[in-house]
């Protein structure tokens, strides 16, 4: 039914933005991508069994959808994503790459295609390819912290912080960015700077954040500052 899809629309749309490094549009139309029914509900049927954790059933809907409208692109993306998830990168690119061809002024097959490269550790390959997608959406903030990773990786720390920077001015709840950044100004052992980053970070990510700072080896220097110990406890705290 029209309404079930549109609630399941809703429920899924964070998550898919997340797995496809994208955003999508608030209008109905913009969100189908397809004006074939069987394409369209198979798409998000598909959908919803990739975010329950049935991916097999997931590709099989998505292929579905793909034969009924050739021209809908966003289930072969998300058959890419699947093919990346169980680290199947040969046939992940061979499905990405030519719809990062195609000349097209989306972003979307060049973030998924970097990704793949990235996770194969093609370091050059993947940067390109993340460039090219912040190049076509630049206010993208996956974009430019998927970026950033690569960045802190190959020791490139200036280019991560920029990256990381605009991630968080882009999108301020996204925790990893300022915890990123917080990791790498406590590598260069500039304190006020990783403090202010960590306290960003343990304010939306909260207690998730706070274990990794317990942990991550790079803030062991920091774990008997005053500070550090306040932004612990601070954000363990229960909100009311």
């Amino acid at each position: 039914k029209s309404s079930s899809l549109e609630n399941m629309q809703k429920e899924l749309k964070l998550k898919l933005e997340k797995a496809m490094g994208m955003r999508l549009p608030q209008a109905k139309a913009g969100m189908s991508g397809t004006k074939n029914t069987a394409a369209y509900t198979a798409y998000w049927k598909g959908v919803w069994n990739y975010e329950n954790g049935k991916p097999d059933k997931a590709y099989t809907l998505f292929e579905t959808a793909a034969k009924k409208d050739s021209s809908f692109k966003a289930p072969r993306l998300l058959m890419g994503r699947i093919l990346l998830d169980k680290a199947l990168f040969t046939q992940a690119t061979a499905l990405i790459r030519p719809m990062a061809d195609a000349k097209t002024n989306d972003p979307r097959p060049h973030f998924l295609l970097g990704l793949t490269y990235y996770l194969q550790r093609q370091s050059s390959l993947a940067r390109s390819e993340f460039l090219r997608a912040i190049d076509i959406e630049p206010d993208n903030p996956e974009y430019h912290y998927q970026l950033g990773l690569l960045d802190k990786e190959v020791f490139r720390f200036g280019e991560a912080l920029e990256q990381f920077t605009k991630a968080s001015a882009l999108d301020s709840s996204l925790y990893d960015a300022w915890y990123q950044a917080g990791v790498i100004y406590s590598l260069m052992k500039q304190e006020k700077k990783a403090l202010d980053a960590l306290e960003n970070a343990a304010k939306w990510g909260g207690p998730v954040i706070v274990e990794r700072m317990r942990n991550d080896s790079d803030l062991a220097w920091l774990r008997d500052n005053v500070r550090f110990q306040t932004i612990l406890v601070k954000s363990m705290r229960p909100k009311y």
